[in-house]
């Protein structure tokens, strides 16, 4: 948490978009309901953000596609955020 308010602070944060888990019908399951806690949780600890949630569920599979043509798997999770952030954006246009 420490390094979160940091970033927070020192790029001046105004919002936080998290991927939200459902299932791949678009069902709730229980890592959305963990999910979506700990959204409330961020919300508390920075009142003055906006936490939002972006639904991230073919993110994965396409950052493993990303990561299979570029060779390099290590950064997997880095594609799939990006993806999650690219498709918070589209949806906000």
């Amino acid at each position: 948490m420490q390094t979160l308010k940091k970033y927070v602070s020192e790029y001046k944060i105004r919002i936080i978009v998290i991927g939200l888990p459902y299932d791949l019908y678009g069902k709730k399951n229980k890592q959305l309901e963990k999910t979506k806690e700990y959204m409330k949780y961020l919300s508390e600890q920075f009142p003055h953000i906006s936490i939002e949630g972006c639904d991230e569920r073919f993110t994965s599979f396409a950052a493993d596609e990303i990561s299979l043509e570029m060779g390099d798997y290590s950064k997997r999770d880095d594609i799939a955020a990006a993806l999650i952030l690219e498709t918070y954006l589209e949806q906000k246009k």
